[in-house]
């Protein structure tokens, strides 16, 4: 006989995935005045958090997480241009998923 362990899914969570792309412009970092840049990956770095405070403000039932980050160009020297990522969200009661978009919305229109 065998000593295994076998786990079974028992619930399905409703379930959203999204890639997500932010754009800004790359340039080179010396020339670059601080007030012009359009750095993608800082306004990334502002999202990312922001999809763990929206799953926060929906315990217990919420719950997300990003996945995936990519910068472009990847280079030191260079603003970067753009990035993407994933977001994946999963909560019971399914339909109120779209409502946790909202906030996200709001975050990259600001």
């Amino acid at each position: 006989m065998h000593d295994k362990v076998i786990r079974v899914v028992h619930v399905a969570l409703g379930q959203r995935w999204y890639d997500v792309a932010v754009q800004g412009m790359e340039a080179h970092a010396g020339p670059s005045p601080m007030a012009s840049r359009r750095n993608a990956l800082l306004l990334a770095s502002e999202l990312i958090p922001a999809v763990t405070r929206i799953e926060l403000d929906h315990v217990p039932h919420g719950c997300g997480t990003v996945g995936g980050p990519n910068v472009y160009p990847h280079s030191r020297n260079v603003i970067p241009g753009r990035v993407t990522f994933t977001v994946a969200r999963a909560r019971r009661d399914g339909p109120h998923n779209a409502l946790r978009m909202r906030p996200t919305r709001r975050s990259v229109r600001k």
